[in-house]
């Protein structure tokens, strides 16, 4: 008896049957690491999944992509859920991909909730711990990656709402497996500078990218800073452990800068309501004191005889002259008071010495007062406006 003779078409579909057939391969799960992803102009995704040893086909089509976290990239590891199928123009089966997390996404979000369990047990969240912050700032602490776009972003708010801030930039590594102990040294440094006020900041990522800001070493160092620390830590819907620690959490490092700073701008309006209060408070004084010297002049002129008369007028003398002295030392004392605040209003607004020419100069966060390197960036602040340039030539 011979063997029937096949057709390829009837050995894929006899295939296809023994394959799709099967229950449990309608609805699997694959871990492996991802290679060679590529993106048809169709919106279909098609990669394999490899385990250094084996390897599977997969096909991702656009409509099942919706639920993805996040796009394959070459070399993620990665879990695929779908269901196992055939492609017999070229004699394999496949995984049609419907789903596709990061493999340990579960442990990962496992373990943060472990450690908020344990630091809550231990206290480290509790508002007894938080610290008041400074009302105006004169020097601030910033940890964050060199060159970032958080940087830029808290030193430009900084710039435009408290000028007067000193701002102490202090370079960090913020994602990767070196991030949690570069970041416990940054804090440790930025501590010790003797700052008023210290932000944690760093732009929005990947759940994977926050991970230094889940570390505990990272979140018991920011709960063992003596300076008041306010985090601004990914996007608004980003919530790292470290937030919990903090001080004051802000939503992005944006809104962290908007939130430790005073705007000057609010302060010159307060300083100058203080002012006019301070005078109509004199002022209500003063008339106090002539009602009260009026009231006795009128007393002593309805009094007789001629003799308690003259003892009047000796009293209302006397008691004239003090109240002479007192108005006098009173008004002296306020008339100093409001020399003070208006010499310290004056002060605070940085565009009163802008006006006169002047400019300040910056370089990398800090105002500059000697001569930087030929090429490097310099930021100048004018009365109106401001320029940002290059140093092309120097003088000593």
């Amino acid at each position: 008896v011979f063997a029937p003779v096949w057709t390829l078409q009837q050995l894929s579909q006899r295939v296809k049957q023994a394959v799709e057939g099967v229950a449990e391969f309608r609805d699997i799960r694959i871990d492996g690491e991802v290679i060679k992803p590529f993106q048809a102009a169709s919106g279909h995704l098609y990669f394999t999944l490899t385990d250094g040893q084996n390897s599977l086909a997969c096909v991702a089509w656009a409509s099942n992509q919706a639920g993805f976290t996040a796009q394959p990239q070459e070399g993620d590891q990665v879990i695929a859920r779908g269901s196992l199928s055939t492609y017999g123009a070229r004699s394999q089966y496949q995984l049609d991909v419907r789903g596709l997390r990061p493999s340990g996404a579960g442990d990962r979000a496992a373990a943060i909730e472990a450690l908020k369990r344990k630091l809550r047990g231990e206290g480290l969240f509790d508002d007894l711990h938080k610290k008041e912050l400074p009302p105006f700032p004169l020097h601030i602490a910033l940890v964050t990656g060199a060159g970032s776009a958080a940087l830029n972003d808290v030193l430009k708010v900084a710039r435009q709402r408290w000028p007067l801030a000193r701002v102490s930039v202090v370079p960090a590594l913020v994602q990767g497996a070196g991030a949690p102990t570069a970041l416990v040294t940054a804090l440790r440094h930025a501590d010790a500078l003797g700052a008023e006020l210290l932000i944690l900041a760093r732009g929005g990522g990947s759940p994977e990218d926050l991970d230094g800001f889940n570390a505990e070493p990272v979140v018991r160092a920011v709960f063992g800073c003596a300076t008041p620390v306010v985090t601004g830590v990914g996007h608004e819907i980003d919530t790292t452990v470290v937030d919990f620690v903090a001080d004051l959490r802000a939503a992005t490092p944006s809104n962290a800068a908007e939130l430790a700073l005073p705007d000057w701008r609010e302060v010159d309006a307060r300083f100058a309501g203080a002012l006019q209060q301070l005078a109509a408070l004199a002022g209500r004084r003063v008339e106090r004191e002539v009602a009260a010297i009026s009231a006795l002049q009128h007393r002593l002129t309805l009094a007789r005889p001629r003799k308690r008369l003259r003892e009047g007028v000796q009293r209302l003398d006397t008691a004239t002259a003090q109240l002479q002295r007192s108005v006098r030392t009173l008004l002296g004392g306020q008339t100093e008071r409001l020399s003070k605040a208006q010499a310290l209003l004056v002060g605070l607004d940085p565009t009163a010495v802008l006006g006169r020419g002047y400019a300040i100069v910056q370089h990398s966060g800090g105002v500059l007062r000697t001569p930087v390197p030929i090429g490097s960036e310099i930021d100048i602040t004018l009365s109106k406006g401001g320029m940002e340039c290059q140093v092309t030539k120097t003088r000593n």
